[in-house]
């Protein structure tokens, strides 16, 4: 009997550690998301941590730089405005940025239950309508993040998209192509390091 109860604790401390690792798998890595969004944006990793302190989702980072840029103000003003309220649309005409800012270069349809709707809003025939595509905050965010991975580590948008409409958060797709973009010879590298 004794043995079978120092089996069974065995094999639920095993059990637990399974779960606790497979979970921090899952955990988003937030840290190294705003790693890359500093890198794509030139910007000082402290002052992209501080911006993202305000937003209400991490995610929101690269829609601040990117107005920011256009706008020619300080992402901080925007993080904080979003803090108080604002809302991204009310942002872009505050400061006179068109909606055309986050359009992205599609051919056809899009089997995309997340992002067809939103291309849809860039009707091809009427490229001055851009500007004032009625996009949503989430639409921005969406399309911010698209722009984002697929510019800075040269990831397939269409990759992208589909992993969105798996349910994938953005650090996650992050982190996927940040790996295939170090290609399977920094990953030996990587394995080997400190052996």
């Amino acid at each position: 009997m004794q043995k079978f109860i120092s089996a069974f604790l065995v094999m639920m401390i095993l059990a637990m550690v399974t779960m606790v690792a497979s979970a921090q798998s899952a955990v988003p890595d937030f840290k190294a998301y705003l790693q890359g969004v500093s890198e794509y944006f030139q910007a000082d990793p402290a002052e992209v941590q501080e911006v993202a302190s305000y937003l209400t989702r991490t995610d929101e980072v690269p829609v601040a730089y990117m107005v920011a840029r256009k706008a020619g103000v300080d992402p901080m003003v925007l993080a904080q405005a979003r803090y108080d309220g604002a809302k991204w649309g009310d942002l872009l005409r505050k400061y006179g940025v068109g909606t055309d800012l986050f359009h992205v270069e599609v051919r056809g349809f899009v089997p995309s239950a997340v992002y067809q709707p939103i291309l849809d809003k860039f009707p091809e025939e009427q490229p001055d309508a851009w500007a004032t595509a009625p996009l949503t905050d989430r639409d921005m965010l969406n399309l911010a993040n698209l722009i984002f991975i697929r510019d800075h580590y040269g990831y397939s948008m269409y990759r992208v998209m589909a992993m969105r409409d798996k349910g994938k958060g953005f650090p996650a797709i992050q982190s996927e192509a940040w790996a295939v973009a170090q290609g399977p010879e920094a990953k030996r590298k990587t394995a080997k390091a400190g052996f």
